[in-house]
């Protein structure tokens, strides 16, 4: 099962832009079972594509998550607050964007 996962953080009050792009063969073995149990938890590939925040949320987040797996390529772009089916694993992949410091693990 080949995957490859994009995510960015967008908005926010000052307007700072998370991003974290790699393709799962290509990380560690824990790291890579770890979000492919998140992906398969949250049944990504059902999810609504886009959730937007309501106006008065000027200042939310706005995530965007794209997981490409074998045929299938789905996107999601969400905004504060993130469904609970997605939390898990937006909280995850912003850790990893964060670690990389905004640059993608290639």
């Amino acid at each position: 099962m080949a995957t490859r996962v994009a995510f960015s953080r967008t908005g926010g009050f000052a307007g700072l832009r998370l991003h974290w792009d790699a393709d799962l063969s290509q990380v560690a073995t824990e790291e890579r079972q770890r979000l492919e149990c998140l992906i398969d938890d949250a049944q990504f590939f059902e999810l609504p594509a886009v959730r937007r925040a309501s106006k008065a949320a000027r200042d939310a987040f706005e995530y965007t998550v794209e997981v490409e797996r074998d045929s299938r390529r789905h996107r999601v772009v969400v905004a504060d607050p993130v469904p609970e089916a997605l939390q898990l694993l937006v909280k995850v992949l912003a850790s990893y964007a964060k670690q990389s410091s905004g640059g993608g693990a290639k």
